[in-house]
């Protein structure tokens, strides 16, 4: 790397750790104490909505009023959910004064992959990224992110369901979506692990 590619890559983590000052300072202690349980409990939940719109489908026929009036509600009321679930998250941080974006969005994506793998377990972490993987792993641990795609997931089987021609996009959603799921739950379980782990000091905001 050359001088002016060391120097971008310092300033970049540097921000990144005041970022993630914020956030270990305003991070509830109990929150180091969930359990992959929930994300089990939400995972689930999702497949059976979805299971059973799917075999709603193919019990009634696409012209049914039973079908089409279930499905535009299961799809209204998943919508209605990210929507909450979205205001409420900006709503708490900004109260706790938290950055609303991620810990990592301010570094590069190989920067960003180095921090999944590090709360992950399958890589080491510096002394001086340590706070950033612990911010990191704290917001990965809401699983805030996890409930929203699990409800876009819902929406995109019900308006896959629906009979609709635009099946397609909705099916390519719910495909997107349920891969981006899986990603996230595993990064929730890892998070709320290396979490458990660790025993992690509440900066000052002002440190």
């Amino acid at each position: 790397m050359t001088t002016d590619e060391v120097t971008a890559a310092a300033n970049r983590w540097a921000l990144a750790d005041e970022r993630a000052q914020a956030v270990l300072a305003a991070a509830d202690p109990s929150s180091r104490r969930r359990t992959a349980a929930s994300v089990v409990w939400v995972l689930v939940g999702s497949a059976a909505m979805a299971v059973a719109l799917v075999a709603l489908a193919l019990v009634l026929p696409s012209d049914a009023p039973g079908r089409s009036v279930t499905t535009t509600v299961v799809m209204v009321a998943a919508l209605a959910g990210m929507v909450v679930q979205v205001v409420a998250s900006i709503v708490v941080r900004r109260r706790r004064g938290v950055p609303p974006a991620p810990v990592v969005a301010l570094l590069q994506t190989r920067e960003r992959h180095a921090v999944r793998q590090a709360f992950h377990g399958s890589r080491p972490v510096p002394e001086d990224r340590r706070r950033v993987v612990d911010a990191a792993a704290t917001q990965a641990a809401a699983g805030q992110e996890l409930v929203v795609l699990c409800l876009f997931a819902v929406s995109s089987v019900a308006g896959l369901t629906t009979g609709s021609e635009l099946w397609p996009m909705f099916a390519a959603a719910g495909l997107l979506a349920a891969g981006s799921t899986v990603v996230s739950a595993r990064d929730a379980v890892a998070a709320r692990r290396w979490l458990a782990d660790r025993v992690i000091e509440a900066p000052s905001p002002t440190t």
